[in-house]
């Protein structure tokens, strides 16, 4: 069946590049041995961001007996790799333009599933290095970045793949696929590429609906974003989208394409748990943005 509205990827204008900030933040955070003067340079050069970025170090989700005061007394209460991605995630939340009814929701779908996924990760026991894990926390928190994208470029499409969930329990990338020709995923690679993430970043976005279909090299990114995104939405919110949900039973990794992660009912039960957790604060979190 020809799609209803095939989509051109090279003709989305909808995603902006990456301020030159996060940009920035990027680099400095993903080094073997990240400084701290340099990220709080960095993070002083926009006073706004600053001062968000303390909100949020001193928000519900991080409190403490005292709090911090400068963005340097937080990279060292929470640590540099704790506070890069805080400053990545406020920087983020700024650039895209997520529409305001969803703003709350998408972000903490996009951190929930961000943090899930470090956790299913530490659960197969592949998560080895803290490139991995700052990798796999950025294809969490930009892997649905395509629907941003799809949403802001063909709002009357995207309507339309609204509809096709709700009326006929279609999952989300099913109706993209019939709308667009494409998913969101796809679409999401695209951009990541064009942002010079990581290929393991742009891999995991590219497959995290459709894991079969994933190349070699990024099967196991897109299958923990996958788990991550499909545990995420059951115990708290979904994407933008989503409404057909599948059932946690023991064959449900198995119907996902994900038996290759070696976890049993057990382990998806225990992190399901974990999971409840996660959204509780992410919501704490969230709401200071």
């Amino acid at each position: 069946m020809a799609p209803v509205q095939p989509l051109d990827l090279d003709a989305l204008e909808r995603i902006p590049p990456l301020p030159q900030i996060l940009t920035q933040l990027l680099a400095s955070v993903r080094r073997p041995e990240p400084d701290v003067a340099e990220i709080d340079d960095i993070v002083r050069q926009e006073p706004l961001l600053a001062a968000r970025l303390l909100r949020v170090a001193n928000s519900a989700a991080y409190a403490t007996r005292v709090p911090a005061r400068t963005t340097r007394e937080a990279l060292v209460r929470l640590g540099i790799d704790e506070v890069g991605r805080l400053a990545v995630l406020v920087t983020a939340s700024q650039a895209l333009p997520v529409p305001r009814r969803d703003y709350q929701r998408f972000w903490q779908h996009s951190l929930g599933v961000a943090r899930t996924a470090e956790a299913v990760a530490r659960r197969c026991g592949a998560l080895s290095a803290a490139g991995d894990a700052d990798a796999l926390f950025l294809a969490g928190l930009f892997h649905d970045v395509g629907e941003v994208a799809l949403a802001g470029y063909r709002p009357a499409a995207f309507e339309q793949v609204r509809q096709l969930t709700a009326a006929q329990g279609m999952r989300q990338f099913e109706a993209e696929l019939t709308i667009f020709g494409l998913d969101h995923g796809e679409v999401g690679a695209h951009i990541a590429e064009g942002w010079r993430l990581p290929p393991f970043v742009a891999g995991a976005l590219r497959g995290h609906h459709r894991v079969e279909r994933a190349p070699e090299d990024a099967w196991w990114p897109s299958a923990v974003i996958s788990l991550a995104d499909w545990l995420f939405s059951q115990e708290a919110f979904g994407d933008l989208t989503e409404r057909h949900r599948i059932r946690l039973e023991p064959g449900t990794w198995s119907l996902l394409g994900l038996s290759g992660l070696g976890l049993d009912y057990a382990e998806c039960i225990e992190l399901a748990a974990d999971v409840a957790e996660t959204a509780r604060q992410t919501a704490a979190l969230i709401a200071t943005l």
